[in-house]
């Protein structure tokens, strides 16, 4: 006949199975609680960026349209009278192009 040999841990070894467990339980709920808190921060953190991004974006389409009324050829002929140039009357041709060329 076979006998088999029971193992006895004892209550040392029940102990720290159970503070094992209990550790591991409490480290996933402390890791938990530490990633729902940073998912939170990031949820404001990103509505603070996209309302920055509609804010840039409208004072982009601002200046896009400032632009477009400073270099309007209104303006640009307004700014031509101020500095004194007019518009040609009398257009002259050079005739012999030499002129230019010869030193």
């Amino acid at each position: 006949m076979i006998t088999v040999k029971r193992l006895d841990f004892g209550d040392s070894f029940r102990r720290k199975i159970i503070f094992s467990v209990l550790a591991v339980v409490v480290t996933v709920i402390v890791v938990e609680i530490w990633i729902a808190n940073r998912l939170s921060t990031y949820g404001s953190e990103i509505a603070k960026l996209e309302s920055s991004a509609i804010d840039l974006s409208m004072e982009n389409e601002f200046l896009k349209n400032k632009l477009s009324q400073k270099l309007s050829l209104k303006n640009t002929q307004d700014l031509g009278k101020k500095y004194g140039f007019e518009k040609i009357k009398n257009i002259e041709y050079v005739k012999d192009q030499t002129l230019a060329l010869n030193h």
